[in-house]
C-alpha cells in the first residue's frame, strides 16, 4: 500500500468548510512557525505571527506537502517574496 492511505491529523473541532477544503491537517502553531522559519528564508521584515498566518492558508495543500509545517512555511515564503503583503491581499480579495 502506497501514501494514499497515510492521512494527517485532523484539527479538533475545524468547521465543516475547513474540513472540506482542509481536511486532513491540523492547525499549525506559532511553535510551528517559529522552528520552520529558522529554516526557509523568509524575508526579514515578515514577523513569526505573519509567516503562520500564511502557513495556515497553505494548508490547503495537504496534498503535497502531507500536512508538513516546514513545506507549507516553504510555500508562504516564496510567497511573502513575491509580495509582502501577498495574504493581505488575498484576505481582501475573499480567496
Amino acid at each position: 500500500m502506497g501514501d494514499e492511505g497515510r492521512r494527517c491529523p485532523v484539527e479538533e473541532g475545524a468547521s465543516e468548510a475547513e474540513e472540506e477544503v482542509m481536511p486532513r491537517c491540523r492547525r499549525f502553531t506559532l511553535k510551528d512557525a517559529k522552528a520552520a522559519r529558522r529554516r526557509v528564508r523568509v524575508p526579514a521584515s515578515v514577523t513569526c505571527d505573519e509567516l503562520l498566518e500564511g502557513m495556515q492558508v497553505e494548508r490547503e495543500h495537504a496534498d503535497v506537502t502531507r500536512c508538513s509545517p516546514l513545506l507549507s512555511a516553504r510555500i508562504a515564503a516564496a510567497h511573502l517574496r513575491e509580495r509582502l503583503d501577498y495574504y493581505e491581499r488575498l484576505g481582501k480579495a475573499g480567496l
